[in-house]
């Protein structure tokens, strides 16, 4: 992962921006936004084809895009864990695309895993998953099914999905990418895919989805994005399992 900034290069001022945190909490939190940024400027790029794939998007000024979520019901967005860590709803909004153009959600709840392991060592971190839901649901944009146990431990591949960076391409692309990645190995609660001669998943894809093809081709998600296993995006990336916590991701779990 990139190590710890040395300066904030974002001017904000930690007392009253995040609210009722202290100032040792805001700067934690302010560095793991740093970690999943692609630009604190930068506009939301378009997500081509996969209008499920939002962004998540947190209220300080002159930080826009944090991390990316996926719909997986009209009010609910999968995402990683560490990018709602404040677990304060009004903080962020979820951007979803439509036929008509793109929409700023507002949450109504952050719900991370009870386990989520949130020392500041986020390239240890654990149970890295997070369900929002949003105050009005993303009515025309698609939403994507949950993963049913089984076939990830037979997958070969995965498509990630993210905005990414590409080998021969250092230039950070303005719609979302898509690449099949290998599976380097699989354990109870999290999966690595990566191939180095692919378009990788980069700094800004924390909450992406990985997804698998079921036998009628429709896509079905497997991972979400938990943290890089390098820092310069050329080794792959390790997704926490959706299937290990099905359970908990579906209303009332």
């Amino acid at each position: 992962m990139l190590e710890q900034p040395k300066a904030f290069d974002v001017p904000f001022n930690l007392e009253t921006d995040l609210g009722s945190f202290t100032r040792e909490q805001s700067r934690k939190l302010f560095w793991l936004t740093c970690l999943c940024l692609l630009s604190c400027t930068a506009p939301a790029p378009r997500p081509g084809p996969y209008p499920s794939v939002g962004t998540i998007t947190i209220e300080i000024p002159t930080v826009h895009r944090v991390c990316l979520g996926t719909l997986v019901a009209p009010d609910r967005v999968l995402t990683a864990a560490h990018c709602v860590r404040a677990k304060n709803a009004a903080l962020y909004r979820f951007v979803s695309w439509s036929q008509d153009g793109e929409r700023v959600h507002r949450l109504k709840e952050v719900r991370i895993y009870p386990d989520f392991d949130d020392r500041d060592q986020i390239d240890t971190a654990a149970n890295d998953i997070a369900v929002v839901t949003l105050e009005e649901p993303a009515n025309g944009t698609p939403v994507e099914p949950l993963y049913r146990p089984g076939a990830l431990a037979h997958a070969p591949v995965v498509i990630v999905v993210g905005y990414g960076t590409a080998k021969s391409d250092s230039q950070m692309p303005r719609a979302l990418g898509s690449a099949n990645n290998d599976v380097l190995w699989l354990r109870s609660t999290e999966f690595a895919a990566g191939r180095s001669d692919e378009w990788q998943i980069c700094h800004g894809d924390s909450g992406a989805p990985a997804f698998v093809m079921d036998e009628a081709g429709r896509r079905q998600i497997v991972g979400v994005v938990s943290r890089g296993i390098s820092a310069d995006c050329t080794s792959g990336a390790i997704f926490t399992r959706v299937d290990a916590f099905l359970d908990w991701i579906r209303p009332g779990g």
